[in-house]
């Protein structure tokens, strides 16, 4: 039997409260506001995303991360989406283990070693290649993480700098980032106070690449991006097309259906963070637009065929 190579970066549980009556999910691509459907299990996945070698042989950490995660966590979800309300007790634990294997599975933070890692090689080979006589003494020394001739390192930056040939780490090294990243994220969770926000009649949540969102309270922000743990930031993430998720540091207000401006404030946040695609259910959902009128899926469509996201 042939491993699966299609690995979702966002479980497929977790996709189909986002789904419509008909059970498809309704992509709109972003670069471009082309738009199209999917059974869950042909949105939001990438070939071999979680393929590692282990003593030299492939291993899916795909299968690995269904079997001793994604089952216990779509369990809990749907008790949730069901009753209405977070579970009691210790079992509110697995609110924030969704929260960190959505924050840190996704394409932009597995990706993330990547970009920086690519940066820091063109920078030292850009100071390398500054001369012949600079290249083969740092190659002398070992700093060249090539073994290659000045010439050819200059053709290599050559082509770097034209976007022909691209660094790339391999696999381990990105899904070792993406477990560091959750068990990180997970414990900073523990301290978060967790509250559903109930979508208005008529209005759905929308959903994307990039779900977990974190941000500072109040129009005056730090310069600083928030972390987990940091007085003053909140979390949210959409569980659904009808409930999505808030956790403060401080405790607040309970459980409850929010407004319709909130609600287009959030969807926003989707939005904006995105990294390439969103997900919804269909029909019409609202967000905020730049010059503070609420706009719908159209105005978005149109906006995107433009050129502009927001």
């Amino acid at each position: 039997m042939k491993e699966p190579r299609d690995h979702h970066f966002l479980p497929q549980f977790y996709l189909k409260g986002f789904a419509d009556g008909d059970g498809f999910v309704h992509v709109l691509e972003l670069n471009d506001g082309r738009r199209w459907q999917a059974k869950p299990a042909g949105v939001a996945f990438r070939k071999d995303f979680h393929k590692v070698e282990w003593d030299g042989n492939p291993f899916q950490l795909e299968k690995d991360i269904a079997n001793k995660i994604e089952d216990a966590l779509s369990r809990v979800l749907r008790k949730v989406l069901d009753e209405k309300r977070l579970p009691d007790g210790p079992a509110v634990g697995h609110i924030s283990d969704l929260v960190a294997l959505l924050a840190a599975r996704v394409p932009h933070e597995v990706e993330s070693p990547q970009r920086f890692a690519h940066e820091k090689f063109k920078e030292h080979m850009r100071d390398a290649t500054r001369t012949e006589q600079r290249y083969e003494e740092l190659q002398a020394a070992g700093k060249i993480p090539l073994d290659i001739s000045y010439a050819d390192a200059v053709k290599c930056m050559e082509s770097e700098e034209a976007g022909r040939v691209r660094m790339e780490l391999n696999n381990n090294a990105k899904m070792g980032h993406m477990l560091r990243t959750m068990d990180r994220i997970r414990e900073l969770l523990d301290a978060r106070h967790w509250a559903l926000v109930f979508a208005p009649a008529g209005t759905n949540f929308i959903c994307s690449d990039r779900p977990v969102q974190l941000n500072w309270y109040g129009d005056d922000p730090p310069w600083t991006e928030p972390d987990y743990d940091m007085p003053g930031s909140w979390v949210y993430l959409p569980l659904s097309k009808s409930v999505g998720l808030v956790g403060h540091l401080e405790a607040g207000a309970g459980s409850g259906t929010t407004t319709a401006m909130v609600m287009a404030h959030l969807n926003s946040l989707v939005l904006g963070s995105a990294t390439s695609q969103i997900y919804f259910a269909g029909g019409d959902f609202i967000w905020s637009r730049v010059d503070g009128e609420v706009g719908n899926t159209a105005d978005l469509i149109r906006q995107l065929q433009n050129g502009t996201r927001g």
